[in-house]
């Protein structure tokens, strides 16, 4: 999955969350979910902590790992 970065629209964020879930509720764990989370932060201060962040809650919605 190829992640926006929140400083063109933070609503990328909750758009990408809800692919996560509706991807974990139609397969399930016969699928691994994966992407280049560390794009959400691009540009931004603090990328480190936005990164954090955006991985505990990509994991929370049903993703597997992070790229």
């Amino acid at each position: 999955m190829l992640v926006f970065p929140i400083s063109v629209d933070s609503r990328f964020v909750i758009h990408c969350l809800d692919a996560f879930r509706s991807l974990r509720e139609k397969y399930g764990e016969r699928i691994y979910l994966t992407g280049g989370l560390s794009n959400v932060s691009f540009g931004l201060p603090c990328r480190k902590l936005i990164n954090e962040v955006f991985i505990n809650l990509a994991v929370e919605a049903g993703a597997t790992a992070g790229l």
